[in-house]
Parts: C-alpha cells; structure tokens; sequence
C-alpha cells in the first residue's frame, strides 16, 4: 500500500486508466449486488459475517465510468466492478477474484453469468463488430467429451457382457488391468474394437503413503504380468500419491485418471484435463503428464452384492439402476456437459454389469450422452487431443466482414477435426484444405484438418 493508505494517479499509473482511486477497506458486514450490468440479478455475495479486507475502490475520478456491481453496507456504497471509457477502449475492474472463481468451485458466478463477463469485454474491443469465435476443447464440432472406464474384476462372465453391450452401442471403452485380471480376460478386452487398457497397478492397495519402491514393483509387476505397455494409470482407490506419479511420469506415462470430480455436493476435481504438478517439501515439477477426473458417486454406492441371485430380485436391481442413473444423467448435465467438459465414467464390473438389469443405469447415460452432441472415446484419444491442443498457435486478424487465421502447429503433426466456434454461420470458408460446417444450439461449428503454416479466411 502507498504512503496515506490510498493508491491515486500520483503513485499508480493505472488510477487514470481506471478512473478510481483505492483504499483498503475490511469487508465485514458488506454485501456485494449487481447495479447495472445485466450479468448478475440482485445480490451477488450474501453479507461477509468476518473480517475480510480487500482493496476497493474508494472514489471514482471519470465521468466515463460505469458501476457494474456494488459494495453496500447500510449507507456505505463501494464500486465492486467498473467499466471505464479509457482513450479509444475500456478498461475493467474487477475487485473480488469472487466473480471469476465459478460457484461450484466456492465462486459467486455461475459459468453462465461468466460467459456473459467475457462477452461483455469482448464486444468492448475496438472495431469488435463481427461475430465472436472461439477454440473449442473439443474436435469434430463437439461440445463436450466422454470416457466410459471400467475398473478390475477376475469375473470373465462380467467382461462379457459388458463387451456385448459396447458392440451393441457401438462406442470403445477404457479398462483398468490389476493383477486379479486373468491372461484371458486381457486376450478378450484387447479384442473389444477401438478399447484401451491402462495400468491399475500390481496390488490391490492404497497406495497414499507408499514408498517410491512399493510403486516400481506395482507398477512393473503388472505390465510384466501382462506384457503391455500402459498409457495411463489409475491408482487403486484413487490413492495417487507423488512416489508412483513420480514414477510414472517419468517413464512414459502420459495420463492418470484417479481423482474423482464432486461438483454436484463438493469442490473436488476438474471437468478438464490438466498438467499434474508433483510437489513434496521444496520440491515442485509440473508435469507432462495430464489428469481425467473421474465423477465421484460410484456403482457400488448404488448396487448391492448379494450372498446368492436370489437376494437380489429383478425389482431391486431396477430401482437401484434408477437411481444410479439419474446420479449419472445428472452429473453429466449439471457438471459435465454445462461447462462443456469431459466426463469419465467409472464402472466395476462385479456391479453395474451384475445383470442386464443393472447395466440399464449406463444404457441411460449413454443415450443422455449421445444425444447431446458428446464425443465419447477413450482416455488416450483424449489425451492426445488436448496435448495437440497444447502445441497450437493461432494468429487472428479481422477486417470488415471477415476473419483470417493462421495455424502454427508441430510439423508433420497435424490436428484433424480441430474446431472453429462462432456466435453466426459463415457466407463463405476459403480453406486449401477440407472443412465441415455443423450447427449444434444456435451455433455454428467449422472442422478444419490443418497442419502446419495453414492458413483459412472466413467471411460472414
């Protein structure tokens, strides 16, 4: 903080720019509301009960100045977000990290009212009056993406029916190998077509506290036993733990999927893939490797494993698969497909594929999902697409009426349905290479299959 407590455009060359002077100010009693914006309805943030104080501003020194949301306390009204005409363009502040940080990760906003944000400061730009676009997460006009995993069983009759199931539905799946899964098994789940195998170690334990040793040996046990070489892991009970990342990371695994996503009750896990980072004591390395959140609720939360077939009725199986499907449909509604982010589902075999009767409750995720425009796949194709994603350069340029963008990619590495969204369908793509137009609610997605150096002109 500068001398007198106050940042001002004598000691804060962004004070002009802002057209606000700020102070630090202890939020405790305070209640934040929209004023103006059209983001937000009424209050924002319920009344702060502790001490909380932040730097706000104070007074505002522009007569360009728009309060978008407020401080109030009683009398005491404190601008919370500002739009500024600033020269030839317009300057935001934002005052809380509230408003970005999305509700169910302990925000203020949903992700609705975030897009809204952005397409505010968008449409702000100067000369911004064509329609938006954007990169979207996914390829082939998809707007969200989906992983069907199953865990380990010893139960060859499980696999079998959930091998019929996938031919039935025409979609691969992801199976987690461990050292109870029979040369059989693995000789059947390699035959299911467009299926992945990654490794779930060599022991069936928790692995949270286990020492880099315990880790090698389950980890080279397993791809011994099997002769496979794994893409990916998942810990057994989700127990990743630095040592066997460590481990894995640096010897050629490219994915866990461990961590399980609790947006519907919780905070934990992420609908995108992301970097895992390893840390212990000083020691910090963000890794190649990335990280598929897996929903959280599981099968055997919602089905029961009967001493015998005959404490189990038809009836029960039914309305146990009721309710796990509605877990399911809701998850991938509210979480998964509102943020248009990935869903890994995660199935034991000795459960859901207990019968015909208790594979219903992913029947009906399936068809939720396939009729939502969801790429369902596996993990590693996953991967591999959001690590192309990763080496991807866009250069946008905008005249009247159109947009212009080159692609900078690895060469010889080329990214097929990599896709375009726009707020409008194009009149006209000029592209030397093939392209798709699709339209999915109320937007227009363009596929393009580029490579290196390409370059595509879209006129509206």
């Amino acid at each position: 903080m500068s001398m007198g407590g106050e940042l001002n455009e004598k000691n804060w060359p962004l004070a002009e720019m802002f057209g606000v002077k700020m102070k630090e100010v202890d939020l405790s009693g305070f209640t934040m509301a929209d004023r103006s914006s059209g983001i937000w309805s009424g209050t924002i943030k319920d009344t702060i009960k502790d001490s909380e104080w932040a730097l706000i501003p104070t007074e505002t020194t522009s007569q360009n100045l728009k309060v978008l949301a407020e401080w109030k306390r009683g009398e005491e009204v404190f601008p919370a977000v500002i739009e500024n005409q600033y020269g030839s363009g317009k300057a935001f502040l934002l005052t809380s990290t509230y408003m970005l940080h999305p509700s169910n990760d302990g925000g203020v906003s949903g992700v609705e009212q975030i897009e809204k944000l952005y397409d505010r400061v968008i449409s702000s730009l100067p000369g911004q009056t064509e329609p938006q676009y954007s990169l979207s997460p996914w390829p082939d006009g998809y707007t969200s993406a989906g992983v069907i995993s199953f865990n380990s069983s010893d139960d060859k009759q499980k696999y079998e029916l959930i091998s019929a199931f996938l031919k039935q539905e025409n979609i691969p799946a992801t199976f987690v190998i461990d050292s109870s899964v029979t040369e059989d098994i693995v000789s059947l789940l390699t035959d299911i077509q467009g299926s992945e195998l990654i490794s779930g170690l060599g022991s069936r334990k928790d692995f949270t506290v286990s020492s880099l040793a315990e880790n090698t040996r389950a980890f080279i046990d397993i791809e011994q036993q099997t002769g496979l070489k794994f893409r990916g892991v998942r810990f057994p009970f989700r127990s990743a733990n630095f040592a066997g990342l460590t481990y894995a990371s640096q010897n050629g695994y490219q994915y866990d999927a461990s961590v399980g996503i609790d947006h519907l009750a919780g905070y934990a896990g992420c609908v995108f893939p992301y970097n895992i980072p390893l840390a212990k004591d000083s020691f910090y390395k963000s890794t190649d490797m990335l990280e598929l959140c897996q929903a959280m609720g599981d099968d055997f939360d919602y089905f029961q494993i009967p001493d015998s077939s005959s404490d189990y009725s038809q009836e029960m199986q039914r309305e146990n698969a009721a309710l796990y499907s509605k877990y399911l449909k809701d998850f991938f509604q509210f979480v998964s497909r509102r943020n248009n982010g990935l869903m890994v589902y995660s199935g034991n075999p000795d459960f859901i594929a207990y019968s015909e009767l208790t594979m219903l409750a992913l029947k009906g995720l399936l068809d939720e999902m396939k009729g939502s425009n969801v790429w369902i796949t596996t993990a590693s194709q996953v991967v591999e697409y959001r690590n192309k994603l990763k080496d991807l350069f866009i250069h946008s340029a905008q005249g009247s009426g159109t947009v212009e963008l080159k692609f900078t990619c690895r060469d010889g590495e080329g990214i097929s349905g990599l896709t375009i969204e726009m707020q409008k369908k194009p009149a006209e793509v000029d592209s030397v290479q093939e392209y798709e137009l699709k339209e999915y609610g109320g937007k227009s997605y363009l596929i393009l299959h580029v490579k290196n150096g390409d370059e595509v002109k879209i006129r509206f």
